[in-house]
């Protein structure tokens, strides 16, 4: 079990007008995406080299230390904690490798699942901003074609309605699978501090125009979710049990569980276990060390 501490630092960022602007819409989301994807865990591998190692656990530290050992737990767990100051805290329970025992890496990479449609939400609103994407449009009039069978149908399904969930769009089981089946809604790859601070930088106004936050930010209720969340264009917002709420988005893809978000004082908390969970109770405890990190 290892803690360290390290300084966080952000980064800044985004009607159609014809067939070649549209088209070009399409690409410049999956593209921006994917990106994203590539590019940040780079960054943060060179955060990670100097960090210093903390005097003992804290709070965040044994309630990682639970997810790992309670009965059914993932093998490793990781944590980054980012305070209102910058910051930016790691911490991790567990072993990367059953047979050999070895550390789990610091602030190590992950497969961030669903996480990846806030980015991909972040990228359609920055085309919002550029009036090349109207949220209220049609997803055909940008991928046509696409989204088509088993009643769906893109010509009557809004962009806005993509992101937000509510395009009534079926799921289907898969078996034998690469990562990449997951695509603009959960391939990408990055580390727990990428999150917090893309989070942070997000609410904190530094990655999309007022009007495209709000929009981002304008939830419905989503109680399949869980008690108290609501959901908006990719973002969630999730109650905390010392008051409030903060923003994000979980993630859940073959090998990886992914929870956390931030607040708009600056704090941010974002955990990654190594198995992908459907078990309730290991789905609470995951969420719980989000809830100490934030509210301790």
């Amino acid at each position: 079990m290892h803690e360290q501490t390290r300084r966080g630092f952000g980064f800044s960022r985004r009607r159609k007008s014809g067939r070649r602007a549209t088209a070009s819409a399409g690409a410049v989301l999956v593209v921006g995406a994917l990106t994203m994807g590539v590019l940040a865990p780079q960054a943060a591998s060179a955060a990670s080299a100097s960090a210093a190692p903390a005097a003992r656990p804290n709070a965040v530290q044994q309630a990682l230390n639970g997810v790992v050992r309670a009965d059914g737990g993932p093998p490793a767990a990781l944590a980054s904690v980012q305070g209102r100051d910058g910051r930016v805290r790691s911490y991790t329970a567990g072993v990367a490798d059953l047979a050999t025992g070895a550390k789990v890496p610091v602030d190590g990479q992950v497969r961030i699942g669903s996480n990846t449609k806030a980015f991909v939400s972040v990228v359609v609103l920055q085309l919002v901003a550029e009036g090349k994407v109207d949220l209220d449009g049609a997803v055909d009039t940008y991928l046509p074609g696409l989204v088509r069978g088993d009643g769906i149908d893109g010509r009557r399904i809004t962009v806005r309605q993509l992101l937000q969930h509510t395009a009534g769009g079926p799921l289907r089981d898969v078996t034998e699978l690469d990562p990449s089946w997951g695509w603009a809604a959960g391939q990408m790859i990055s580390t727990a501090s990428d999150l917090d601070r893309f989070y942070t930088e997000l609410l904190a106004g530094r990655i999309l125009p007022d009007a495209q936050l709000a929009q981002m930010r304008a939830t419905v209720p989503a109680e399949d979710l869980g008690k108290g969340v609501r959901y908006g264009l990719g973002l969630a917002s999730m109650p905390l049990s010392c008051g409030g709420v903060f923003w994000g988005h979980g993630g859940g893809i073959p090998g990886f569980e992914t929870q956390g978000g931030a607040t708009e004082d600056g704090r941010a908390a974002y955990v990654a276990v190594t198995v992908l969970s459907f078990d309730d109770a290991g789905l609470k405890r995951a969420a719980a060390v989000v809830d100490t990190a934030l509210c301790r």
